[in-house]
């Protein structure tokens, strides 16, 4: 079974406090692993240190080897790692000044994709696949707001991340998740061509 992501030794620190310390796992291509453990110890630490988002907290660093395939991820640029490993947080997150239209193709504008017909084709197909396209497809134009809550979801199969995209699913809703919170990494393919979110 070939390896999607290997860690190892993998430390953190917020400051002087140390995160995470010497984590080492490999996880399977084409497979969910989820990560379990109670409030506050280091599940979204980890997932952070994943596409590099850890290091964006000034006072964030990490330490020891990331791969993704065979590349290590702090040996090349921070946005090349993102377009590899996705992104789906635990609320929506669109971005509010732009229009719906916008934040569904923010994706694949920002790797360069300027051809109008394609970015129509792909907004409307995302749309579908997330069951929002009747909803929506009168005020593609008006800005988003909060509104749309798979919207984070289907933006992610745009970017086309080579290999995991991330699901961190809500604390708020689930039972006892106060103490025992879940975060699951899935393959690309379990998000795109679903016309909902993934079950748990």
């Amino acid at each position: 079974m070939p390896t999607a992501v290997e860690v190892r030794d993998l430390k953190a620190w917020y400051g002087k406090t140390e995160a995470l310390h010497g984590i080492n796992i490999a996880m399977d291509a084409n497979h969910a692993t989820a990560l379990i453990g109670p409030s506050g110890c280091g599940k979204s630490t980890f997932i952070r240190c994943l596409n590099r988002m850890h290091e964006t907290n000034p006072i964030a660093r990490a330490e020891g080897e990331v791969k993704v395939g065979e590349q290590d991820i702090y040996a090349m640029p921070a946005v090349e790692v993102r377009r590899k490993v996705g992104m789906v947080f635990q609320k929506a997150n669109p971005f509010p000044s732009m229009s719906i239209y916008d934040n569904v193709g923010a994706g694949l504008k920002l790797n360069g994709t300027s051809d109008r017909k394609t970015l129509d084709e792909a907004v409307e197909r995302s749309l579908q696949q997330a069951a929002l396209w009747d909803e929506v497809k009168d005020v593609l134009k008006k800005k988003s707001g909060a509104s749309l809550s798979k919207e984070e979801i289907r933006r992610q199969p745009f970017r086309r991340p080579a290999t995991t995209p991330v699901y961190r699913p809500g604390a708020g809703g689930e039972p006892g998740s106060a103490s025992h919170g879940r975060t699951v990494l899935r393959p690309r393919s379990h998000f795109h061509g679903q016309n909902r979110g993934p079950d748990f």
